[in-house]
């Protein structure tokens, strides 16, 4: 069997005009993610998602570590942000959907952002998906990354108010979960900036690029149509949310769907997404246990920059300094004292986790993640990026339960979203630090 990359190098194929989904920011954990499962469902699928002709390529502004996309067929071009010179010069060839990753790893996200849509404009690049945050109606500053998210949502329909533009906003991703694996392992604790009661929505990287695959693929993906009257049945709608000035607005009756939240619907606060975490290491035969601790974002914050840097002892030494052991022990000590009033609260998420698992396909593996899709620290983790994690965190203070229900990821992929409580289950041995250790 012919490998991707043979396949990619066929002369027949090369000889006939290629369409590109082009993806920005394809160094981030979004982009590389969504460029190589966006590129399986173009060799392996069949039927509508099968384009023979189709390509993607990703621009990054350092493509070092990038070869693993390479190796796939993946065309990775590395370009400065601020060049507009070499943004359009990406564009200039047929691009059929461009995923526009605001350059969040930077410290210049807006600056860059309106110059690639700016240039996408120029180009005539004729539909854009943008990748936004959750809870981007909370910050109106221009400081914090997902406030300078709400400005170019703001900009990016201004620019593209006339044409075919959608924006999905994502909450915290799951698998960034695997960041506090050397927290547990070190200090048998999950410390999170939110209090115990506080709930975290979360959304799976596999639903984010099914989704994505889904939207830039085919053209004839519901999120396209301009077909779409506000449903006094969708508790998510809002007005910002459909737009009367579309392609089709030589129509006055229609209305195009612009935003979307991708987030599973399993809601969870700190406590319970501890336990369930608890629940699925003991289901592994793990001795391991994490209390949740609320700790400061200043804290959250030097931790990951320190595992983004650091590895083996290095990180241990740096969490003697963020989380004395004696103030561990204090917390604890505290969170047992006030532990009777939660009881019912695990009780809760114990019966989340059972009633999630009749029927899942998640205890089968299909939900396993594969380690392509593992987001490595020292790649992930930049100043700007370990920011944007701490608003979600923010954010999550900020909504007050309960949350509504969302469909939209049901919607766009036919299939619920993969709850919080299937990711620790299926994944259950990366939990597991003393094993992987001895691995």
């Amino acid at each position: 069997m012919s490998s991707a990359l043979e396949q990619h190098s066929d002369p027949q194929i090369e000889s006939k005009d290629k369409k590109y989904i082009l993806i920005t920011c394809g160094d981030s954990y979004v982009g590389q993610t969504a460029a190589m499962y966006i590129t399986d469902q173009l060799d392996r699928r069949e039927g509508q998602l099968k384009k023979k002709h189709y390509r993607v390529k990703v621009l990054c502004a350092n493509k070092h570590h990038l070869s693993h996309l390479e190796k796939r067929g993946i065309e990775v071009k590395e370009v400065q942000y601020d060049s507009i010179h070499m943004l359009r010069n990406e564009m200039k060839h047929h691009i059929k959907t461009m995923i526009f990753i605001p350059p969040v790893t930077s410290d210049r996200v807006m600056e860059y952002g309106k110059n690639i849509i700016d240039c996408a404009v120029t180009e005539k690049v004729k539909r854009v998906i943008m990748v936004s945050a959750m809870g981007v109606e909370c910050f109106q500053d221009k400081e914090t990354p997902i406030g300078q998210l709400r400005h170019l949502e703001d900009y990016t329909r201004q620019q593209y108010r006339y044409s075919y533009y959608i924006i999905f906003r994502l909450p915290f991703i799951q698998q960034f979960m695997y960041f506090w694996t050397r927290m547990m392992e070190s200090r048998g604790m999950v410390g999170m900036p939110i209090d115990h009661s506080t709930y975290l929505t979360t959304v799976n990287i596999k639903d984010v690029c099914s989704c994505l695959a889904q939207a830039s693929l085919s053209k004839k993906s519901m999120v396209w149509s301009t077909q779409r009257p506000l449903d006094s049945s969708d508790t998510t709608a809002r007005a910002e949310e459909y737009n009367d000035e579309g392609p089709d607005n030589n129509n006055p009756s229609t209305r195009m769907r612009r935003i979307y939240e991708l987030r599973s619907n399993q809601q969870m606060n700190f406590n319970m997404i501890a336990e369930a975490l608890n629940f699925a290491l003991r289901e592994a035969g793990s001795n391991l246990k994490a209390e949740p601790v609320v700790v400061s974002e200043d804290q959250l914050e030097q931790y990951l920059m320190s595992i983004a840097k650091k590895e083996g002892s290095g990180v241990l030494d740096s969490l003697d300094a963020i989380f004395p052991i004696n103030m561990i022990n204090k917390v604890k000590q505290k969170h047992v004292e006030v532990g009777a009033g939660i009881n019912q609260v695990l009780l809760d998420a114990k019966n989340i986790f059972h009633s999630t698992q009749q029927g899942s396909q998640a205890l089968s593996g299909d939900f396993q993640d594969n380690p392509e899709f593992y987001p490595r620290p020292s790649m992930v983790l930049t100043h700007a990026y370990i920011k944007l994690i701490l608003n979600h965190f923010r954010s999550a203070r900020n909504m007050k339960p309960p949350i509504a229900p969302c469909n939209d990821v049901r919607n766009i992929t036919g299939r619920e979203p993969i709850p919080l409580t299937d990711f620790f289950m299926s994944n259950r041995q990366q939990f597991r630090p003393e094993e992987k250790a001895e691995q």
